[in-house]
């Protein structure tokens, strides 16, 4: 099983790698995001407030759109890969082969993990580089470790409602619009206290609130390791529960036909 997930990770990188517009919206869109926010709105000095505690815009900018990154090429991808090329007849082609659906699903989550990571840092490099954000080692890794974990668990979600999902077309509308709404309720484009209370409230429930907010405060923070068990806890939870039911309910076969 290990060499099959290996050469089907493998496999994912390779046909990823040579796809120029899939590598410009993976990588460059982000950098250009994070060049946008930080140029028209991380003045030096700027702060706003995370959870009641003060954070430097640069800080807030840079978690943010990292954990909106990380969300876009793991669970927008994935919806829409799978129900393509589910609807398109190419998933089913694996019947025929030793490949089973764990194998699969593991290869997506390793894939898209080392995609993720290199996003990570390179956004990292760049606000460092670029607006001045001050990098510390611990918050760095806190950082990667909540990258790691939001993959795991944007992926496990994205495999689950694939299956729910009957078109291409549908893919791309709910992969894309979706995550744009809870990116805007979660803190990722504008400060949570500028929302009502209880729209903050349900952003709460979903996965990409703790995540952007985790990555916020583990750059921002001056002092401490930056981690936080409970966003872990909760993403963790939501990537559990994404596997389980991708697992129950996971098809080679078309499902609009």
């Amino acid at each position: 099983m290990l060499t099959l997930i290996w050469r089907q990770t493998r496999y994912n990188i390779v046909g990823y790698l040579r796809s120029p517009r899939t590598v410009f919206f993976s990588f460059i869109f982000p950098l250009g995001l994070l060049s946008l926010f930080c140029s028209t709105f991380a003045k030096a000095g700027t702060t706003t407030k995370v959870n009641g505690q003060v954070v430097d815009a640069q800080a807030f900018f840079t978690g943010g759109l990292i954990a909106y990154a990380v969300v876009v090429s793991t669970f927008t991808g994935v919806v829409v890969l799978i129900v393509t090329a589910r609807e398109g007849g190419w998933l089913k082609r694996f019947r025929g082969t030793p490949m089973p659906p764990t194998s699969f699903h593991a290869a997506q989550i390793l894939y898209r993990l080392v995609t993720s990571v290199v996003l990570a840092v390179l956004m990292l490099g760049f606000a460092a580089v670029t607006f001045g954000l001050h990098l510390r080692v611990l918050g760095v890794l806190a950082v990667l470790c909540f990258t790691i974990i939001g993959v795991f668990c944007f992926v496990a979600v994205g495999l689950a409602l694939s299956s729910w999902l009957t078109t291409p077309d549908m893919a791309n509308a709910v992969g894309s619009f979706s995550i744009v709404i809870l990116a805007f309720i979660s803190g990722v484009f504008l400060p949570t206290d500028l929302l009502p209370s209880w729209l903050v409230t349900l952003a709460s429930y979903f996965p990409l609130e703790p995540l952007a907010r985790s990555m916020q405060l583990a750059l921002a923070v001056p002092h401490g390791s930056g981690f936080a068990l409970k966003p872990m806890v909760v993403l963790g939870c939501w990537g559990i529960a994404g596997l389980l039911v991708a697992r129950r309910t996971f098809s080679w076969q078309p499902l609009g036909r």
